[in-house]
């Protein structure tokens, strides 16, 4: 069954939520999939995003992820990994910085991914989601199980089909997390089945 929902509008998101209560009475399970860059780029045989794919496949390791994605800043690695600190308002405040550093030049000072790096507002915004994970994991426990999961490298258009799972083997992990059992794992950033640290 499908319905339509606009993530940017708080309407469309009060009108999905009205439609779900009204059909089902409760949502029981939620994947949120962040499927597309936001950006267009026109690659060339030598592109950034060439380079860092290039001999990447299904063995692509968590480190190797951690490398491509996540903080070079100790004080902003041990701000996001403090769960018992963060909140929804300091989440929001650090998303606006990253923005204000993004224009100003000064994303590597603050401990940013550096943007010579390739995909810089993608990377940020996947490790500030882990983090809001937490938060919300911690907000609603035990009426609510809040995880992330990275479904490894998957074959799609986002890969430019460079990877080596099928959309089913990528689907695996985040079915496997939504499935499990009552009172499993909450804030917790999976890679593929397999829970892994998130900075």
């Amino acid at each position: 069954m499908f319905h339509q929902l606009d993530v940017a509008d708080p309407s469309s998101a009060a009108c999905l939520a009205d439609f779900i209560k009204h059909k089902f009475g409760k949502l029981d399970i939620l994947i949120n999939n962040a499927g597309i860059l936001g950006v267009t780029y026109q690659f060339d045989d030598d592109s950034d995003l060439d380079k860092q794919l290039e001999g990447k496949n299904a063995n692509v390791t968590m480190e190797w992820w951690v490398q491509q994605t996540f903080f070079s800043g100790d004080e902003l690695k041990e701000e996001l990994n403090d769960v018992d600190k963060l909140s929804e308002e300091r989440l929001d405040e650090l998303a606006e910085l990253f923005v204000d550093d993004f224009k100003n030049g000064e994303l590597e000072s603050r401990g940013w991914p550096a943007k010579g790096n390739g995909f810089v507002a993608y990377k940020a915004s996947k490790v500030l989601l882990h983090a809001y994970t937490r938060v919300l994991a911690r907000k609603h426990v035990p009426s609510l199980r809040v995880n992330c999961v990275h479904p490894g490298y998957v074959k799609t258009e986002m890969t430019r089909g460079t990877g080596d799972l099928t959309v089913e083997e990528g689907a695996a992990g985040p079915v496997t997390v939504a499935l499990s059992p009552p009172g499993g794992a909450t804030g917790v950033f999976f890679f593929r089945t397999e829970p892994a640290s998130f900075v």
